[in-house]
C-alpha cells in the first residue's frame, strides 16, 4: 500500500471498501446524469442554476463515496493487520497475529446482495469479547483464508517454541 511504510514487514494485501458497497450512491449519480442528458437531447431547457446544481449533486455524490471508500484500509502483513482509518487525520491500530492465536471465532458476514455482488464483512472475535472487523471488503472468504492460516501458522510457531 502506498502510505503503509513499514520497512520491516512485507505487505501480503491491502484491502479498502469495496466500490459495490456504494453501488446505489453510484447508481443515483448516473440516474441524475442521464436525467440531464435525456433534458438535453429533447431540447428540454431548465433554469441554469438548477443545472448547476444536478452536477453539483452528481459530482458530490461520487466524492463522497469515494472518500468513504478510502477512510478505513486494512494492510495484512505476515505477522499483523494493521487498520488504518482517516484521510486527514489517521488512526492506525496493529493486531498481531500472535494474540489472536487464541480467538475462537471468525466469520464471514454478507446479505443476499452483498453475496451477489462478491463483497462482505470479515469479523474476527477475541477471546475477550473484542470484535475487529474488515468491513465492506471484496472476496471477504478469500481475506478469511488468508488470515486463518496467518493465526494458524503463529500457533505453530507457539507450539515450535514450548
Amino acid at each position: 500500500m502506498e502510505d503503509f511504510h513499514d520497512k520491516e514487514e512485507r505487505v501480503l494485501t491491502s484491502l479498502k471498501k469495496s466500490r459495490m458497497a456504494f453501488l446505489v450512491e453510484y447508481v443515483c449519480a448516473l440516474f441524475l446524469g442521464f436525467l440531464l442528458l435525456m433534458l438535453f437531447w429533447n431540447k428540454i431547457i431548465i433554469p441554469g442554476w438548477m443545472f448547476r446544481g444536478v452536477i453539483v449533486l452528481i459530482v458530490g455524490i461520487v466524492v463522497f463515496a469515494e472518500i468513504s471508500r478510502r477512510y478505513t484500509r486494512y494492510v495484512i502483513t505476515p505477522s499483523k493487520m494493521v487498520i488504518i482509518k482517516g484521510l486527514i487525520n489517521e488512526y492506525r491500530k496493529n493486531i498481531y497475529f500472535h494474540p489472536l492465536a487464541y480467538v475462537p471465532d471468525f466469520e464471514v458476514r454478507q446479505s443476499f446482495g452483498q453475496r451477489m455482488l462478491g463483497y462482505g464483512t470479515v469479523s474476527l472475535s477475541g477471546s475477550q469479547g473484542y470484535d475487529f472487523l474488515i468491513e465492506d471488503v471484496n472476496n471477504p472468504n478469500e481475506v478469511l483464508k488468508v488470515i486463518e492460516d496467518l493465526v494458524n501458522a503463529s500457533k505453530d510457531v507457539d507450539k515450535r517454541k514450548k
